[in-house]
């Protein structure tokens, strides 16, 4: 009959109408999320550039201070190359002056003895 089918009919329209309305909202939350999400990939997105920005600048104060340590260490190892030679140097005058000394001693005891001869041959003439 027309009211069973007008019933049924509208049945199925408040049915389509109640799953549209759940489809409308279920359609605006993912809308709202997909928002949400390309506001979270762009700032990401911002991020990663920052971060990217930053590596390259630490890699660049990196190297620097590579280079600064290498000059550094270089620098060193010529002073201590540098020290090296003056204590060889200290040495080689210790050893000259020690020599010198004993040179001293040996000459001022002949003197005394040549004089102690000189002394003792002025006694006797």
């Amino acid at each position: 009959s027309y009211e069973h089918k007008a019933r049924h009919v509208q049945s199925k329209v408040d049915e389509l109408t109640v799953q549209n309305k759940e489809l409308t909202e279920h359609k605006l939350l993912l809308e709202a999320r997909v928002r949400d999400l390309t506001a979270q990939l762009h700032t990401a997105q911002h991020d990663l550039e920052h971060c990217r920005d930053e590596l390259t600048t630490l890699r660049g104060e990196c190297k620097r201070l590579d280079t600064m340590r290498f000059e550094g260490e270089r620098a060193v190892s010529q002073h201590l190359m540098r020290v090296t030679a003056l204590e060889q140097q200290l040495r080689d005058k210790q050893d000259l002056l020690q020599h010198a000394n004993a040179l001293y001693d040996a000459a001022t005891a002949h003197k005394a003895g040549l004089e102690e001869s000189v002394a003792v041959y002025k006694a006797n003439v």
